[in-house]
């Protein structure tokens, strides 16, 4: 255990703070408990999705890979056929959660191959795709998972230019336990055969709360980033994505010296209750960035992020 800029790290495990992916926290329980509470929160975050896209329609889901699922079996897909993955850097990486789902229908590739059927966008930690007009072109069924990029791209949003299915991850942005949102065309119609359930009105609710502050929460993330930016730069570490306009940032990724021990610092930074992971395929590593981390917050996950690297410097 030791004390390093007013803040004491390799604390009890029962002790060490916890800083989650998602901006949830334990307070948020008593909150969102009031929010669903009141009559006046229905309907708003529905209301949002159709103000985005006016020619499509909403679904709420209980999370967003159910919404992937629901998309997925929209398209009656046979097992030989292939979905496409793309991502925003088109790196290695893409998640469990994704594969794992698509692997219920049919089988996925990294490129396009003759069974491939839909092409799947993964906006990766809010940065967005810029290839999906190009991906469109190609005369697939195009699914487009905003996942940590709920806010990014708003400027440019419109029916024309989205794809047929649009999958929204609602605990990645909100302080919020569960909910997904699909968005899908008017080509699709789902009826009656769905029917929410009540994790899903719960999240719809309290969400909606939540909703009119959208943009408000999108600045603090940016500004919670370019704080990130300072404190490493100190370290001579640079981010790895390039922030676009109208990129609004999930977590801070950033690029790691490659005779850093990748898996090691996953486990000490884990261990100290940062909840953060390998930017897998490239020497890069990925943090909190979200609205509720303060200052403070941000200096002390700099600091054990710092006392990590400080063996390999």
């Amino acid at each position: 255990m030791k004390l390093i800029n007013n803040f004491i790290l390799d604390a009890p495990v029962h002790l060490r703070p916890i800083f989650r992916i998602s901006p949830f926290k334990t307070d948020d329980v008593e909150l969102n408990n009031y929010f669903y509470s009141m009559p006046e929160n229905v309907g708003k975050l529905k209301s949002y999705f159709h103000v985005q896209y006016p020619e499509m329609h909403v679904q709420l889901t209980p999370r967003g890979r159910d919404a992937i699922a629901l998309a997925l079996s929209a398209i009656k897909l046979n097992k030989n056929d292939v979905v496409t993955i793309f991502t925003t850097t088109n790196n290695f990486y893409i998640s469990s959660c994704v594969t794992e789902e698509i692997e219920k229908f049919c089988c996925w590739s990294r490129s396009i191959e003759k069974n491939t059927k839909v092409i799947f966008i993964n906006h990766e930690f809010g940065y967005c795709s810029r290839d999906v007009n190009y991906y469109k072109s190609l005369g697939y069924v195009v699914i487009e998972d905003y996942a940590h990029s709920f806010y990014s791209g708003t400027k440019k949003r419109n029916g024309f230019f989205s794809g047929d299915f649009l999958i929204y991850s609602l605990s990645k942005y909100f302080p919020v336990q569960a909910g997904g949102v699909l968005v899908y065309s008017n080509e699709y119609n789902f009826g009656e055969d769905v029917i929410e359930d009540d994790v899903s009105k719960y999240c719809e609710k309290v969400v909606s709360a939540y909703i009119d502050n959208a943009d408000q929460i999108a600045i603090k993330r940016l500004n919670n980033y370019r704080y990130y930016e300072v404190l490493f730069n100190q370290l001579n570490i640079r981010p790895y994505f390039e922030l676009n306009d109208d990129d609004y940032p999930g977590v801070f990724c950033f690029t790691v010296p490659e005779y850093v021990n990748l898996q090691e610092m996953k486990k000490y930074l884990n261990g100290q209750g940062i909840e953060s992971s390998v930017f897998y395929g490239v020497s890069a590593y990925f943090l909190p960035c979200h609205q509720a981390l303060s200052n403070k917050d941000i200096e002390y996950i700099f600091e054990v992020v710092k006392s990590y690297l400080s063996e390999f410097i």
